[in-house]
């Protein structure tokens, strides 16, 4: 990096500080997101068996699980028996400890 944009991020911490509804929902989210990990650990999962078992809505297992597949930590895995709903799983290299 630029040493002229690490006194720049440097300076900035110094003044600005993170609210602290911003560090809750931070906090809450990543809870969530380890709630949904947990439960693809045990195998393949739909929105709605995430959302069940998590007992978290399936509005916020979706947006989750969106940013979870954005940055490459679940993949599809499959459609279900009834064509209704993606299985979605742990990525492999990050279940087999390869990440």
């Amino acid at each position: 990096m630029d040493k002229n944009k690490s006194e720049t991020f440097k300076k900035l911490r110094g003044v600005k500080e993170v609210p602290d509804s911003l560090k809750e929902e931070m906090k809450l989210f990543n809870k969530q997101k380890g709630l949904i990990k947990k439960t693809l650990l045990t195998g393949p999962e739909s929105i709605p068996m995430i959302a069940e078992k998590t007992g978290i809505s399936s509005d916020e297992v979706i947006y989750i699980l969106m940013s979870m597949l954005k940055f490459d930590e679940v993949e599809v895995d499959k459609v279900d028996d009834m064509d209704e709903f993606f299985l979605y799983r742990i990525k492999s290299e990050i279940k087999n400890g390869e990440n």
